[in-house]
């Protein structure tokens, strides 16, 4: 048993700051959409699909779920045709510090065991010069 607020409660991991993490910023999915807003301060959904590996469903779902859980916004400029740009909120902005450190030790643990790092991850986070043309 744990104490909470005065209360008496039976350890569950449901409330765990851990698990609450995870399930709003880090699948497979959800850090590569954070740092590509960062990046590119606001992007639209074409891009995504362009750039990440992803399909459709997958991203629509994983926007849906960021933006309700207050990482981003999304801003629909209603013109011809319709544009939809996504960017990071203040809540949004304090996870790319996380994301960079979870990058660097997963690049150190990559380098030493020999394992290749994908350009466009380097060029995000700083190590390699940004190269437009890798990106469209």
């Amino acid at each position: 048993m744990s104490i909470i607020n005065g209360d008496e409660h039976k350890l569950c991991f449901d409330h765990d700051p851990y698990t609450y993490a995870i399930k709003v910023f880090c699948n497979r999915w959800k850090p590569l959409i954070i740092y590509a807003i960062y990046v590119d301060s606001s992007t639209r959904y074409s891009k995504f699909l362009k750039n990440i590996p992803i399909t459709e469903k997958v991203l629509a779902n994983n926007l849906k779920e960021l933006e309700k859980d207050g990482l981003i916004t999304r801003t629909v400029f209603y013109e011809v045709p319709l544009r939809v740009e996504y960017s990071l909120t203040d809540t949004g902005r304090t996870v790319c510090p996380i994301l960079d450190s979870i990058y660097a030790w997963g690049r150190e643990e990559m380098i030493r065991n020999g394992i290749p790092i994908d350009a466009v991850g380097e060029m995000w986070h700083g190590y390699l010069p940004m190269d437009e043309s890798f990106l469209e």
